[in-house]
């Protein structure tokens, strides 16, 4: 994920975050999707307040997780064997399914470039739009 404002979780933290009851389903996109400066600011927009972190958990594999510790969500990509991953997702917000959602679109929307992105700012609300205002969008956090 692109850099946040503020310091990175402590790993304790993360730890006993990724240790909670968790749904697993084989993911729609793996976490190659990162990799991309603009597939990461897509899967960004569907989850502001998420970071993306490389670990390793009770001395397994190194994984990749994404975390919400204000939300006390999380998505952990593990290999399924095949070729392709399963995502653990725990915490009341399903942050991988949100990634595949907005990057679904981007994807529908012919993949555009960061300049085809446009922001509209009001009293009440940020929203970042594919497109054109009635394309595709995302609304920011206050």
């Amino acid at each position: 994920m692109i850099a946040r404002p503020h310091a990175a979780p402590s790993l304790s933290d993360v730890a006993d975050l990724l240790t909670q009851d968790a749904y697993e389903r084989p993911a729609l996109v793996g976490p190659e999707v990162l990799a991309d400066w603009t597939t990461q600011f897509v899967a960004q927009l569907a989850v502001p307040g998420a970071q993306y972190i490389g670990m390793s958990v009770g001395g397994g594999p190194m994984l990749d997780h994404v975390v919400d510790l204000d939300t006390r969500s999380f998505a952990t990509l593990v290999p399924d064997g095949e070729g392709g991953f399963l995502v653990r997702q725990g915490g009341p917000k399903r942050l991988w399914d949100g990634v595949e959602e907005s990057i679904g679109a981007w994807r529908n929307a012919g993949a555009p470039p960061q300049t085809q992105f446009g922001l509209t700012v009001t009293p009440n609300r940020q929203r970042v739009w594919l497109g054109s205002p009635a394309g595709p969008g995302w609304d920011l956090p206050d």
